[in-house]
């Protein structure tokens, strides 16, 4: 019997599979937000004959950064890139952001997308259709995109919102399956040259990157990422029994032993539970000797014992 989380997925790739075969594709777009960081963790470049590639300390640091909503078609056509600046009034977009045209810039305070921001591309990507026709766009669950205010300015503007499952955005989200990872691959090849000139990316280098990056993009790696999703394999592959916790953020971002304590944790909430409301993994953890934190965290390294497991 297939699980909640088998018929979440195929029913969203039916739904998507059906827009592909009878919607227009310039109608098909995908959305989502990208941090382009001033440095990178640990980058290597390289230095004169005779000398090995080293890492170099580039002052990372997540708060550094420029935040890009890009939108991709299934026709394989990519659209105005939106550019995000941190503060509080439009000043900040000339400071941080410079010319981007005919690239969009707004701003705000914490320098992501809210739901003003999301209401300005949303009209944005109206304006790129001149009839009434509807239009789909395929984005995940981030508050400022499923919020009361984002799903009514989108009803308004003929747009119908497709929702990616939570926690499932690697596998089934164009930008996220290709698009997303060429572009990165570019932007550290140029700071490459950045490290190695003795220069220091500003945020308005990190935008005229990411354009220059998406402008060398081609059509027909766009329209694969949209074919790749409605691919079932990967569902019925090795990543069917995986923990939505696995694709998230915070897991990516821990250490290797509180990943195991979020995979231990997502397992025994996750687990069959007897008719006292005990979790059979915790009949396991108790076959231990006791339950007591001490002892977990031996059954973690026990049960785990590899730092990429």
């Amino acid at each position: 019997r297939p699980s909640t989380k088998e018929i979440c997925i195929d029913n969203f790739i039916e739904d998507i599979r059906q827009l592909l075969e009878h919607a227009d594709h310039s109608r098909i777009i995908n959305i989502d937000e990208t941090a382009i960081f001033l440095g990178q963790k640990n980058i290597k470049i390289w230095h004169s004959k005779g000398q090995d590639d080293v890492s170099v300390p580039v002052g990372f640091n997540e708060k550094n950064r420029i935040t890009a909503l890009c939108a991709i078609s299934a026709d394989g056509g990519k659209h105005n890139i939106q550019f995000i600046a941190k503060g509080n009034t439009s000043q900040v977009i000339n400071t941080q952001l410079g010319d981007v045209y005919p690239h969009l810039a707004t701003f705000s305070e914490n320098g992501w997308s809210t739901n003003l921001t999301i209401y300005e591309y949303l009209n944005y990507i109206k304006s790129l259709f001149e009839d009434d026709d509807e239009i789909h766009i395929i984005l995940d669950i981030y508050s400022a995109h499923r919020s009361l205010e984002t799903k009514e300015a989108a009803e308004a503007l003929g747009i119908k919102l497709h929702f990616i499952p939570a926690g499932y955005t690697d596998m089934y989200q164009p930008l996220d399956v290709k698009i997303f990872a060429i572009i990165k691959a570019y932007i550290k090849h140029i700071l490459r040259t950045y490290l190695r000139e003795g220069k220091q990316m500003t945020k308005k280098d990190a935008c005229r990157m990411m354009i220059a990056a998406w402008e060398k993009l081609e059509p027909t790696r766009v329209q694969e990422a949209f074919e790749e999703i409605i691919s079932k394999e990967k569902w019925k592959g090795v990543n069917l029994h995986d923990l939505p916790i696995m694709h998230t953020c915070k897991y990516f971002r821990s250490r290797p032993e509180e990943q195991k304590r979020m995979v231990l944790n997502e397992l025994i909430d996750q687990s069959n539970r007897d008719k006292n409301g005990i979790s059979l993994i915790s009949y396991a953890l108790d076959s231990f000797g006791n339950s007591n934190t001490k002892s977990r965290d031996f059954i973690i390294k026990y049960i785990f014992p590899f730092d990429n497991y």
